[in-house]
C-alpha cells in the first residue's frame, strides 16, 4: 500500500457486488493509528471496536499488505 500524502484514510473494498454495493471495507487511518474492517456502508463516525485495532504505527508510509479472502473469511497480514 502506498498512501497519499496526508491521507486521512484509505483502504479497499472486499466482496462488493458488481454494482459496488455491499461488501466490507478494510480502512486505514494513519493519524489515528487505526485499522478497521467494517461493512462498507457504515457511517464514518461509527466505531466498531470488535473489528478495529489501534496503535498501528507507520500507516502514513508505504507498506506491504497480504490479504487472503475465502468466502466470508478475511485474513489480513
Amino acid at each position: 500500500m502506498n498512501p497519499g500524502t496526508n491521507a486521512s484514510y484509505f483502504g479497499l473494498r472486499i466482496g462488493a457486488a458488481m454494482n459496488g454495493r455491499g461488501g466490507h471495507e478494510l480502512r486505514f487511518e494513519p493519524a489515528r493509528e487505526k485499522v478497521g474492517l467494517r461493512p462498507a456502508r457504515s457511517s464514518t463516525v461509527d466505531e466498531n471496536e470488535s473489528s478495529s485495532i489501534y496503535d498501528v504505527t507507520g500507516l502514513g508510509q508505504p507498506f506491504d499488505l497480504e490479504l487472503i479472502v475465502k468466502g466470508e473469511i478475511v485474513d489480513v497480514c
